[in-house]
């Protein structure tokens, strides 16, 4: 009988080969992984972020006296909207470059506050309706790279808190 004491250069190959093989296996498992956690972290802090500005903007409307047309330096269209309160003076939403801002002005105070557009793939109007034009949306539009519509997203409240 031959007795060998160790392995052949052809076994040797084939057990790196199969190492190599679950190696690169388990790298793209891990990689998927990775980006799928990264995908969802981004869809949570946008959908908690868009969650956060239409509560913002649903209780502003509703606690407004008025959405006057101007106010000092200020007029409304479809990227400015003014709301008047009777507490704390004016609040301004508008669209500056990438972001939506909204500005509190009254009683010696000035509070700004900025939430991030994707300039090239999202924008924002203001839009008003139904009886007297109390109703006012957010609409949020946002674009694919080719500028087809992605999704739209409207947040919508009743000036003053209801449409009686």
């Amino acid at each position: 009988m031959n007795m060998r004491k160790g392995f052949t250069l052809i076994e040797m190959s084939a057990i790196l080969t199969v190492i190599g093989v679950l190696m690169v296996f388990g790298v793209t498992m891990i990689m998927g992984t990775m980006r799928t956690h990264t995908a969802d972290a981004e869809l949570f802090d946008r959908v908690y972020l868009q969650s956060a500005l239409a509560e913002l903007f649903r209780d502003d409307v509703a606690s407004a006296e008025a959405a006057p047309a101007q106010a000092g330096d200020f007029a409304a269209d479809g990227q400015c909207l003014i709301l008047r309160h009777p507490e704390s003076g004016l609040i301004v939403y508008r669209v500056a470059a990438d972001r939506l801002v909204r500005l509190e002005k009254g009683a010696g105070k000035e509070l700004e506050q900025t939430y991030r557009l994707d300039k090239d793939q999202a924008s924002v109007e203001f839009q008003r309706s139904g009886k007297d034009n109390r109703l006012i949306t957010l609409r949020l539009t946002e674009h694919h790279d080719d500028d087809r519509v992605r999704r739209v997203i409207e947040f919508s409240a009743a000036l003053g808190g209801n449409l009686k």
